[in-house]
């Protein structure tokens, strides 16, 4: 159990390794591929129970995520908990900021995050949005046939559509009266015809009528009627000949505040025939113009305040429109975006403590960021080192060796090149009157002392000289003795805090004076 745990824990840190990138750096598609194929067939033949087992016991699970971004309100930054190794996709919310295109976030290390990239502790992003760069598309005039377009804009970056362009009808032809030419014996003549003033395309074509060629042609009359704009009726006559077309020798009628719809034919009985465009004459006509009253709208005035132009946004001048067709009466142009206006957000240098950031760029109007700041690792300490000349030792003052110190750590180092680091300790020079005397001296001086005092036991024919010379030898070593060990206690104990030495010093001097009251014994009973 234990090797199938540790196989699966060794293909999620593969998978997760080559997910993250080494070394900060995203790895490619084949990198990825082949670790991914590998772990899965390490994890393929196990059981959910063994992945669940697996699971609970492979330490922490959840992780911290940051995501940052500028919003409707200010700066938003937000701490989320996933799990250990998820999708960041999947609990990433989609910002929405007006006129802003959300793009997607983005890591600390510049990569854009996808479907593919895992969570981790610590990680941070930043919402990358896209700010459309307004580009006029021109308008294109309406002409008589052919319909126009309204001014419109585009992204220049991205190619959306920011103003759509809308339609303008066609003008429709400005006829005038191409007027009648009557044929003689010799010459032909035409019929009336139209063309537009604006664009000069022939709408009526002028027919060719033949020569009368000196014979009598049959003539008939034609009557006409309409009513005038005050409804008064207005007739006239024009003659046509027999196999003519009647529309030939019609007028044009024009009449204010009516359209007009066709000629009809009114026979003696009023039936009513409409006049064609291939009707010919054949007698006597009387026609009679049908015309129409077009449906009257009113606008009604509504004055609208002009919106100033934004960065990203369109404005319009102050204006007026019908409150209810909603056509524009006056005024109401466009004002086209402004754009944004720059500013640099300085560089923030990282220090071997402190993160730092690398210059970006916001909106000095808006506010909007234009070039997210990236975050820039904490440096690598590098020490600084000074060199500290060397304080010799006194008899009563400890010196110091010289030694190289770094400005930023305090560390202590023996050479420039700080590859052999120092105690504190290790810099100290002792003071010259602090030099300690082998504690192993003293019990051999004892000793000694002791065979001496002990003499007389055996040479009991000299007593008084040798116990005088003991006593005297005696009374010297003590007093000498007495002195070493004051001068050593003087000399080691207050600047050492060493009592060895003294204790050494006391215990001889006992010995010393134990040997003077066994000899002065020897003698008092002898």
């Amino acid at each position: 159990m234990k090797s199938r745990m540790l196989k699966k824990v060794t293909a999620m840190l593969i998978v997760g390794a080559f997910a993250l990138g080494t070394i900060g750096t995203a790895a490619t598609a084949e990198e990825v591929a082949a670790p991914e194929t590998e772990a899965v067939e390490m994890l393929e033949t196990e059981t959910a129970e063994e992945l669940l087992e697996l699971n609970e016991g492979a330490g922490e699970t959840e992780c911290h995520v940051t995501y940052c971004y500028n919003g409707e309100g200010g700066f938003v930054s937000e701490t989320i908990t996933v799990p250990a190794g998820a999708a960041v996709l999947d609990y990433l919310p989609t910002p929405a900021v007006t006129g802003k295109v959300f793009r997607g976030w983005r890591t600390e290390a510049g990569v854009m995050v996808d479907a593919s990239t895992a969570a981790y502790d610590g990680m941070t992003v930043a919402a990358v949005f896209h700010t459309h760069k307004p580009s006029v598309v021109p308008g294109k005039e309406a002409t008589c046939t052919e319909p126009g377009l309204t001014e419109g804009s585009v992204c220049e970056t991205c190619g959306e559509i920011l103003t759509a362009q809308g339609g303008i009808p066609a003008k429709g032809h400005d006829e005038e009266i191409l007027p009648r030419v009557e044929p003689t014996e010799t010459e032909t003549g035409l019929t009336e015809g139209k063309k537009c003033k604006v664009c000069g395309i022939v709408t009526v074509e002028q027919q060719v009528i033949p020569a009368t060629g000196g014979e009598e042609t049959e003539t008939y009359t034609v009557t006409y009627a309409y009513l005038d704009a005050e409804q008064n009726l207005v007739t006239g006559t024009v003659p046509v000949r027999k196999g003519q077309l009647v529309l030939e020798v019609l007028p044009t009628v024009s009449v204010e505040g009516k359209e007009f719809q066709h000629w009809v034919i009114v026979d003696d009985e009023g039936n009513k025939e409409i006049v064609t465009d291939s009707m010919t004459a054949n007698g006597n006509l009387y026609v009679s113009a049908v015309m129409k009253r077009p449906s009257v709208h009113t606008h009604t005035p509504v004055e609208v305040d002009g919106v100033a132009a934004t960065c990203t946004q369109d404005g319009r001048n102050p204006g007026t429109i019908c409150g209810e067709c909603g056509d524009i009466l006056q005024g109401m142009e466009v004002i086209p975006a402004k754009g944004h206006t720059e500013e640099v957000i300085p560089e923030v240098p990282a220090t071997e403590k402190e993160t730092g950031l690398t210059e970006g760029k916001k909106c000095s109007v808006c506010g909007e960021i234009l070039k997210v700041q990236e975050v820039i690792p904490v440096l690598e300490h590098t020490h600084q080192l000074s060199f500290v000349d060397g304080v010799p030792a006194t008899e009563e003052q400890d010196g110091t060796a010289a030694h190289y110190v770094c400005s930023g750590c305090g560390k202590l180092f023996a050479d420039s090149g700080a590859s052999q680091e120092l105690s504190t300790e290790d810099i100290v020079i002792k003071a010259v009157g602090k030099t300690e005397e082998p504690e192993t001296e003293e019990p051999e001086t004892e000793e000694s002392e002791t065979e001496e005092t002990e003499e007389p036991e055996t040479e009991e024919s000299e007593p008084e000289t040798k116990g005088s010379e003991t006593e005297k030898g005696g009374t010297s070593r003590s007093d000498k003795n007495s002195n070493s060990a004051a001068s050593s206690d003087q000399d080691t104990s207050p600047n050492t805090g060493d009592n060895t030495n003294v204790f050494g010093w006391l215990f001889a001097l006992l010995a010393s004076g134990a040997a003077v009251v066994y000899v002065l014994k020897k003698r008092i009973f002898a």
